[in-house]
């Protein structure tokens, strides 16, 4: 039970009186009228939809006023309190520590309504009804999102917190004359190192994802190189052989074309084979050899004796750094390796 006082004494008693003969009529937008006086005492009482007045009768509650147009009996009958049916929205805002001890701040909306049929426990059961909201979500918010790993608090646990809250938050408020229409965790904001470390390690996993793409790319490209190359190895050869081919067909008939019309006939006689061919070949293309490296390369004539003589030369020169190894401990070089020559 609500008590009710108030200090008034003949005067405010007089001009309550004389302000119940004054009335205005005043036109809303969808052209209703309705009478109201704008003193402070009054004996007629204009509800809106969107409003129940609670009224007391000798300080007592007496009655609730839904919307609509009523007359108090006037001193007797006031208007205590007026409940808004409309749907209001409460933030409340809260700090809380995640699973991976990552501290991030949550905003998160309330839409709540009054119920017409249980307006009286909505007026008269809780002094303030956001302070009991915020709290009761605040509570709920730090039990859930610590047993929640960051990642998993922005993916998919937003509709989790939201459905966890709805149904705690909705089963204490309704026994007090309050709906829960909707719960929505608007705003996630971890610490600001937090969220530069999340950004770096997100740049780091795409440069990774770029630099073995452009690898993969390198070794694409590498590839067809090589095989382009091969190929055109391959049909360098093939032309090769079949120059060499044609070359040798065309020594092996100027042979016989020159052994067939010379007059000599001791010429005539020497058949030409197979060797001498090879042997002209062997020499075009050791001609072709010396004419392809001699622009900048000096060719040494030497035959296979001469590597003897030259090895003999350089063995005193690898015997005194023996023995000038064997004063300095044994780490130069003995001889000349074998493989050298």
């Amino acid at each position: 039970m609500c008590s009710y006082t108030r200090n008034w004494n003949f005067t405010t008693f007089w001009q309550g009186m004389r302000c119940c003969c004054c009335c205005t009529v005043s036109y809303f937008s969808h052209h209703f009228c309705y009478f109201s006086l704008y003193q402070q005492y009054s004996n007629v009482c204009l509800n809106f939809l969107i409003h129940i007045s609670f009224t007391l009768c000798h300080l007592q509650f007496e009655q609730l006023l839904k919307p609509g147009l009523h007359c108090l009996p006037w001193p007797c009958a006031t208007i205590q309190n007026r409940v808004s049916l409309k749907i209001q929205q409460l933030d409340v805002k809260c700090e809380t520590k995640t699973r991976d001890n990552v501290f991030v701040h949550l905003t998160t909306s309330i839409l709540y309504q009054v119920q017409p049929s249980k307006a009286y426990e909505a007026n008269y059961s809780l002094v303030n009804p956001r302070s009991q909201i915020s709290a009761h979500v605040l509570n709920i918010v730090r039990s859930v999102v610590p047993t929640l790993k960051l990642d998993h608090v922005f993916l998919s646990s937003k509709s989790d917190i939201s459905l966890e809250v709805s149904r705690s938050l909705q089963g204490f408020m309704n026994k007090y004359g309050y709906d829960i229409l909707n719960v929505l965790v608007q705003d996630i904001q971890p610490e600001e190192k937090v969220k530069k470390s999340m950004n770096e390690i997100m740049s780091a996993k795409k440069w990774k994802q770029a630099m073995v793409h452009k690898a993969e790319g390198e070794k694409i490209k590498k590839v067809k190189d090589a095989e382009a190359h091969a190929e055109v190895l391959y049909l360098h050869g093939v032309g090769i052989s079949k120059e060499r081919t044609e070359i040798s067909h065309g020594l092996r008939d100027a042979m016989i074309n020159f052994t067939s019309s010379n007059d000599d006939t001791s010429i005539k006689n020497t058949a030409a084979t197979s060797k001498d061919v090879m042997d002209i070949l062997v020499l075009s293309h050791y001609f072709d050899t010396l004419a392809s490296i001699g622009s900048n390369r000096v060719l040494l004539h030497m035959d296979p004796g001469e590597l003897k003589e030259l090895r003999g030369q350089l063995s005193p020169f690898f015997a005194k750094a023996s023995n000038d190894g064997e004063a300095d401990g044994g780490n130069s070089v003995v001889d000349i390796p074998d493989f050298l020559w």
